[in-house]
């Protein structure tokens, strides 16, 4: 009971954290679209977006699978295999970044060869200094200029990358909260305050691309802050002992949760990158934040998946079901009330939420509230996809997930090519209901756990008593 006790303790301070977090990362969205054009703004969240995408397929699935692995490691005091495991991890990151570079230059250089009015020094120029070239015609410089905001936001990749993967080894040696400051403080802190200063002080004329690279430098501090933190929470038998890598065994089991985690990732953000292509910047920056504000309504859901799956994996494998099915319990019911809260506040002050961003958002309330009050239906569902992931039944979360992703591009474009952002928003709710409806009876099926909340609440608390 103390294990559980402390537990709940841990997903609470860091359910706190994790509220400063997307507190400011609301700040630094509200402040980002009042800096920056309609434009100017969408090319920032796209470029953004694509980062959240490709931060979890070059780690390999790492985030989770690390997760899965550290724990016995740290039990068994494995050093050398907890040094080889987060350089292999950082290394992996490392040269997947730059083949997306490459790929990123290849899809600009491509486009700027078939606009062949211009040459690539022309084009670069103007995208770097935030211009619009007369000779193109707008779809076509709304295209090239979101995909030079990404090959800009690039070495963010791989700095949130290693800024996750120190996160997730502090995490799994039980120390979540230190991982989380840093991100929360220095990374999202810092630039809220920058922000602040380029606000008040009334520098307009800022572009999206100076905005990532004023980004890109507090996540290289913050970088350093974090390699501090994780030396002075691990022994000195840590730095002394050399690696140990394991490379066939850890691709093997982090495929699939690289697979999982990196297409659940693209499912998240398909209305945004499938508007990218097909619609404007303005419309991509519109969905960019009814996406953010409603996701307000997971911010247990994802704290508590951070800080329990290393507790789920340790029960699991001690074959301790019952106190587990307790642990799931406790954070469902937790996660329920959190996310139902939330999505009933969005929908009454979406205005002035909304307001804060901008008028051109007022006239998409009905958005926020369909959002809100879909991820409210998903949060009731538990936590049983990490509980999968932890039982070892990757293979068949990532089968699952190939399955619903191929259904989620079909159903996306369809509804966004005949209702607009209303159809984006839409296929959005209804795939993530399914994906956890699944997900509840799956670990139910397999693991014989019940995700749902308040499930055997009362029995729990006579228990307690």
């Amino acid at each position: 009971m103390r294990e559980n006790l402390s537990s709940t303790i841990q997903t609470g301070s860091h359910f706190i954290l994790r509220i400063g977090m997307i507190g400011m990362l609301y700040l630094i969205s509200v402040l980002a679209s009042n800096i920056l054009s309609a434009h100017q703004f969408g090319i920032y969240e796209y470029a953004i977006n694509w980062v959240d995408i490709m931060l979890l397929l070059v780690l390999l699935g790492g985030d989770r699978y690390i997760v899965r692995l550290l724990p016995e490691y740290h039990l068994k005091k494995l050093w050398g295999d907890i040094k080889g495991l987060i350089i292999f991890t950082a290394l992996s990151a490392l040269i997947l970044t730059l083949l997306f570079v490459v790929g990123t230059i290849a899809i600009l250089q491509i486009e700027i060869f078939r606009l062949s009015s211009i040459t690539s020094f022309e084009m670069y120029y103007a995208l770097s200094h935030g211009h619009w070239i007369p000779l193109l015609q707008q779809n076509q410089w709304s295209f090239v200029a979101l995909w030079y905001g990404i090959l800009i936001a690039s070495p963010l990749i791989f700095l949130r990358a290693i800024i996750r993967l120190l996160q997730t080894v502090l995490q799994s040696i039980f120390r979540p909260i230190i991982g989380q400051v840093p991100e929360t403080i220095l990374l999202n802190g810092g630039m809220v305050l920058i922000m602040v200063v380029i606000f008040f002080a009334g520098l307009g004329g800022i572009s999206a691309n100076m905005l990532i690279l004023i980004y890109t430098v507090i996540a290289v501090f913050t970088v350093i802050v974090m390699f501090v933190l994780l030396r002075r929470s691990v022994p000195d038998e840590f730095l002394n002992t050399k690696a140990k890598f394991h490379t066939k065994q850890w691709i093997s089991i982090g495929m699939p949760f690289m697979i999982s985690t990196g297409l659940t990732m693209l499912i998240l953000r398909l209305p945004i990158i499938i508007i990218g292509f097909i619609g404007t910047p303005t419309d991509v920056g519109i969905m960019s934040v009814m996406i953010r504000v409603a996701s307000a309504v997971t911010l247990f859901q994802i704290s508590a998946s951070l800080v329990v799956s290393p507790r789920f994996s340790q029960l699991l494998s001690q074959d301790k079901y019952e106190q587990l099915q307790r642990v799931m319990t406790i954070i469902s019911t937790m996660m329920s009330l959190a996310g139902t809260g939330m999505s009933i506040l969005l929908v009454l002050f979406s205005t002035p939420i909304l307001g804060l961003f901008g008028t051109e958002y007022l006239n998409h309330t009905n958005l926020l509230h369909l959002l809100a009050i879909g991820l409210a239906i998903s949060a009731n569902l538990g936590l049983a996809n990490p509980l999968l992931m932890m039982a070892g039944y990757e293979k068949l979360v990532v089968k699952w997930t190939a399955f619903l992703f191929a259904c989620s591009v079909l159903l996306t474009f369809y509804m966004i090519d005949r209702y607009g952002l209303l159809g984006g928003a839409i296929s959005w709710i209804l795939i993530d209901i399914i994906n956890n409806a699944w997900s509840m009876l799956a670990a139910r099926h397999t693991t014989g756990i019940n995700s749902l909340p308040f499930i055997g609440l009362w029995r729990l608390h006579h228990e307690t008593a």
